[in-house]
């Protein structure tokens, strides 16, 4: 008698099948009715699994004759209070800055929304002028001012809790990092830890006083769009939380050093400019030196740190710089 073995763990290069797992999601029919609208044609954005197999997170684009549409999932998030936030937030928002949430599939914890029709921020400052460019980083800067004051009442601040913290990110989301980095850059993750364990003290001191505000979570320059009136939107509000502003100014600040100088964009002086044009459009006298800002730079260049080191195959020479920012900038915030 022949026996039966389980089937080989799935190699890392072999794609998830999403469709198999979640064909209601390849049924056009089904999602022309939930979104109503005529869905033509799909398309697969994004799908990637975790180490062992299971899904992470996926993005669907859905296609209809005047309108596009959007399903994602995050296993490293709570979707649900998510798509709860972002109707509370498109609800209070000026229209056509943010997409609008459509429904929310609980089967699979998946959110389904209109697309924000617009130019992706960085793929426009390759084309405009200088002048247009500060401009658009001004209007960044004044919507998210708008963002951080929609009315707290209507927002779910009992839930998400895995991106209110960087402790409570290490802990829910990346859990995993520190034993990865060790194994293969012990003298890194001994810098790395030591400066993790002042952040998260100095953090909690930060949130246990500071006034909290509806935050997005993930404010970056791609995350933002230029819509054809050539004002700003921004996309991508998996990370939606309550926390302090100076996680979005800080972590806007620093993600606009680390995409636009990594990516060719802008060199350092011009970056400069185009940070203090963001400030200037989000206003309240917000300053560079800003303690707040500062220590959310520190902290959003910890964690740009840590992904390049977890990285496969890790990138450790833009994880050395991110990480010997992120030293500098909280220096400066705790002299």
């Amino acid at each position: 008698m022949s026996k039966e073995f389980p089937p080989p763990p799935l190699a890392p290069e072999e794609p998830y099948d999403l469709e198999a797992e979640h064909p209601e999601l390849f049924d056009l029919e089904y999602i022309s009715q939930l979104v109503e609208a005529r869905i033509e044609s799909h398309t697969v954005i994004h799908c990637s699994k975790n180490n062992d197999g299971t899904l992470e997170k996926y993005l669907i684009k859905y296609h209809s004759e005047n309108a596009d549409f959007y399903a994602t999932t995050n296993t490293n998030y709570q979707m649900q209070p998510s798509f709860k936030n972002q109707q509370a937030l498109h609800a209070q928002m000026p229209d056509q800055t943010i997409p609008r949430p459509i429904t929310f599939l609980k089967d699979n914890s998946t959110v389904i929304y209109q697309e924000l029709v617009g130019e992706n921020f960085a793929d426009f400052l390759q084309h405009k002028p200088e002048a247009e460019q500060l401009k658009c980083f001004q209007k960044a800067g004044m919507l998210l001012k708008q963002l951080h004051q929609v009315d707290m009442a209507s927002m779910n601040t009992a839930t998400n809790t895995s991106n209110t913290s960087l402790e409570n990110i290490m802990s829910s989301i990346n859990h995993n990092a520190f034993a990865e980095i060790e194994e293969v850059e012990p003298e890194f993750s001994h810098r790395l830890k030591a400066l993790y364990e002042k952040i998260i003290a100095y953090e909690a001191g930060i949130l246990a006083e500071a006034e909290l505000v509806a935050t997005h979570g993930d404010f970056h320059p791609k995350n933002l769009i230029i819509k054809k009136d050539n004002n700003a939107g921004m996309v991508d509000f998996t990370e939606v939380s309550v926390s302090v502003k100076g996680r979005d100014i800080g972590g806007f600040l620093e993600q606009t050093y680390a995409i636009l100088k990594h990516q060719g964009l802008a060199n350092e002086d011009l970056i400069e400019h185009f940070q203090a044009s963001f400030l200037e459009g989000y206003g309240d006298n917000i300053k560079p030196d800003d303690t707040e800002v500062r220590f959310y730079q520190s902290w959003q260049a910890w964690r740009n740190a840590m992904y390049n080191a977890v990285m496969r195959p890790p990138v450790m020479e833009d994880a050395e710089e991110f990480l010997t920012r992120a030293e500098e900038h909280f220096a400066n915030v705790s002299q």
